[in-house]
């Protein structure tokens, strides 16, 4: 990369049904993956071992890093994914809204 030139994060597109049923499905693991590591540490926390907890906090940020770049891909997707898999989109929808 040359200094003082933005760097170019390529995107992925989606031009059919199989590849929007994948995006959708790895979002949804992202997040899951996510969860569970936010609720593990939440759980030790409250149970006072914060020294534990923060044996979470490199995951948590990786994974948590590799989901907003997920969503950014369904962002940029918003309206083949509305085309090739409408469910699959709600099914986003109401998973980020449960976590």
């Amino acid at each position: 990369m040359q200094p003082g030139k933005p760097q170019m994060i390529e995107r992925t597109r989606i031009t059919g049904h199989t590849e929007a049923a994948a995006m959708v499905d790895d979002v949804i693991s992202r997040l899951g993956a996510l969860a569970h590591v936010v609720g593990a540490e939440t759980a030790l926390l409250k149970s006072g071992q914060l020294s534990a907890a923060l044996d979470h906090e490199q995951r948590k940020g990786e994974l948590s890093g590799a989901y907003m770049r997920a969503l950014q891909d369904v962002k940029a997707n918003a309206v083949a994914l509305a085309r090739f898999v409408p469910d699959g989109v709600q099914a986003v929808t109401a998973q980020a809204c449960r976590k």
